[in-house]
């Protein structure tokens, strides 16, 4: 729970609850004890990529001023009515967006008795659908209801869209969020599977074309996840990813290593068996799926030489990766290139699913 601001009089707190996946605005008033729910539209308020930034206060008047997003919304600023939660007026929007399609919320089960959450997101059509899987990076984040245009392309391409809050995300509790300590890349690579098995069975995805994603820790879930369940992918695109835990220790800034350090709960030489059960490179032999894989060159926070030892050992293995190097760190804020990468991977999965065919 986030405290954003006080009313001018002092009599109420407003408050921003992260539960889930989702967010829901509050007025607490400090007289009567009384928390009230403001009942505004599905979508994301107060946050921005996932993460409370107190981004919500209220007027002179009493209207409340707050960040405002949902998978059919671009961002912006809007003034809304605390008392039915509509929006008054948008304050700051951003440019003109194509429309978009909704997401839905479903949970499904994974092992031991997990309950897993997504987002799910189907175009238009009768499925099933070729489909993508996408991981969130942290592990300490979570995929909210937000406005994605990289998710926008996919569906409007024509496939089906998911995107998983695997073990480790944050606003599940802290029994979800470290559930992952010390076993980096096991529970939530069945939590990807189960996600898998869902669309499946729901009819909307195509079983022979399930397509796995994510930068960062997304791109490390998704190397790891090719390469722990080998038969289940149709291929991969993994993002300034993570491939080999020992040399990221060995090239990470020491803030960094400090943090791989708690996620491992030791250094390589303490916890040398995890290490090498949670780097993809323990299991290149096993990857039978294309794999596109797009990495900066200046990346100090997934450095360029344990993806290259990564790639090296496929070439090895008979197994070379499409790869793509581009001159930023860890991902790029220019629009030209972020829509060159997803125009590449949108070629790949269309060039994968033709030689199916």
């Amino acid at each position: 729970v986030q405290i954003c601001d006080w009313s001018a009089d002092g009599q109420r707190l407003l408050l921003c609850l992260f539960s889930h996946a989702q967010t829901q605005l509050y007025l607490y008033h400090l007289d009567t004890s009384d928390l009230q729910p403001v009942p505004h539209a599905p979508g994301t308020y107060g946050a921005f990529w996932g993460s409370p930034l107190g981004a919500a206060s209220f007027t002179d008047d009493g209207a409340i001023l707050v960040t405002a997003s949902s998978a059919e919304q671009a961002p912006g600023l809007v003034l809304m009515n605390p008392t039915d939660g509509q929006i008054i007026r948008r304050l700051l929007s951003s440019d003109d967006a194509p429309p978009s399609l909704p997401w839905r919320s479903v949970t499904f089960p994974s092992t031991s008795g997990a309950q897993i959450q997504a987002w799910v997101a189907v175009p238009e059509g009768t499925g099933p659908f070729p489909t993508i899987i996408n991981m969130h990076g942290g592990p300490t984040s979570a995929q909210l209801n937000d406005y994605d245009p990289e998710a926008q392309a996919w569906l409007d391409h024509g496939y089906a869209w998911l995107s998983v809050n695997y073990r480790g995300s944050t606003t599940f509790g802290q029994a979800f969020q470290e559930s992952i300590l010390g076993q980096l890349g096991t529970v939530e690579v069945d939590d990807v599977v189960a996600a898998r098995q869902w669309l499946v069975d729901s009819g909307i995805a195509a079983p022979g074309a399930v397509f796995l994603t994510g930068a960062s820790y997304g791109g490390y879930l998704t190397l790891q996840t090719i390469g722990r369940a080998p038969d289940l992918w149709a291929g991969g695109m993994a993002v300034v990813g993570i491939a080999d835990w020992f040399l990221m220790y060995e090239d990470q800034a020491e803030l960094l290593r400090g943090y791989q350090v708690a996620l491992f709960g030791g250094t390589p030489d303490e916890k040398h068996a995890a290490y090498a059960a949670g780097s993809p490179i323990t299991y290149a032999a096993q990857i039978r799926a294309p794999l596109l894989i797009i990495q900066g060159r200046n990346d100090t926070r997934c450095p360029e030489r344990q993806m290259r030892a990564f790639i090296q050992k496929l070439e090895t293995l008979g197994k070379p990766p499409q790869v793509y190097w581009f001159d930023a760190g860890h991902g790029s804020l220019d629009n030209e290139e972020r829509v060159k990468q997803q125009e590449m991977m949108l070629a790949f999965t269309s060039r994968v699913l033709a030689e199916q065919s």
